[in-house]
């Protein structure tokens, strides 16, 4: 065999090796979908409440909801939003806790509509950006789409949650 196939030989088996030395982190990461179901309630507070003040022309909006879906399990999502009227748009931010303590973070961008031919009803669509996590979601990534319903009259909610988690590899 001389030199140059010796060497090209080499060569390829290296670029094999270093193929599958790279791409170990990515491989390592898991994937989980999320599906789900979500039910709580959340309380409305008009511009110039107290500290810290809603801007004006906005509501600001504490709400807490339980849940359950795959690849979490049980758990509450407890978010902070203010909403800009009359557009209904919003944005704040949650973090969904695992009964063990376990959290992920989120940021939130949302569209609040009310539903025709009622008072207090609006369908809510929200979608939270995964920022991080701690415990078994140290390190996630991904998003989750939150679809409710609220009765603006009693602060009642319910709806689903779908997403994609990518949690880092253990």
């Amino acid at each position: 065999m001389n030199a140059i196939t010796r060497t090209n030989i080499r060569l390829s088996i290296a670029t094999i090796f270093l193929t599958g030395v790279l791409a170990v982190p990515v491989s390592a990461q898991r994937q989980a979908s999320i599906t789900g179901e979500v039910q709580g309630q959340e309380s409305d507070r008009m511009q110039g409440g107290p500290p810290p003040t809603c801007p004006p022309a906005s509501i600001c909006v504490d709400g807490s909801v339980l849940g359950q879906a795959t690849h979490i399990g049980r758990f509450t999502l407890a978010y902070k939003v203010t909403v800009t009227l009359p557009a209904g748009n919003s944005a704040g931010a949650a973090t969904l806790t695992a009964p063990n303590g376990d959290e992920i973070f989120t940021t939130i961008v949302g569209q609040g509509i009310g539903v025709p031919n009622t008072a207090t009803l609006n369908t809510v669509m929200e979608v939270n950006a995964v920022t991080g996590g701690t415990g078994r979601f140290e390190g996630v990534s991904g998003y989750l789409i939150v679809y409710r319903l609220i009765d603006l009259a009693t602060g009642l909610t319910s709806g689903s949650i779908i997403g994609s988690l990518t949690l880092p590899a253990r």
